[in-house]
């Protein structure tokens, strides 16, 4: 699973919860840019934005929605996965 960040700016929040100190890196792209790179993917990819959810209040049956579930208290990510 590979995720990216979808809001315009960047967020001290990402930074400070996923590296420590100088060893992150930022790569900026778009959509079109994205669905060029995996266009000729021998492998069978989904793309999609996550949904953030009190799981105390509801539940993902699905099992093809559950990879883009996350708990609301992870909405300020604003995430697209591409599994």
């Amino acid at each position: 699973m590979n995720c990216w960040h979808l809001n315009d700016y960047e967020s001290a929040a990402m930074w400070s919860g996923y590296v420590s100190g100088t060893e992150g890196i930022a790569i900026v792209s778009n959509r079109e840019r994205m669905e060029r790179s995996v266009a000729n993917s021998a492998e069978r990819l989904f793309a999609g934005k996550a949904g953030y959810l009190d799981f105390e209040k509801s539940r993902v049956d699905d099992h093809l929605m559950f990879p883009l579930s996350k708990r609301i208290s992870f909405a300020y990510e604003n995430e697209f996965r591409l599994i």
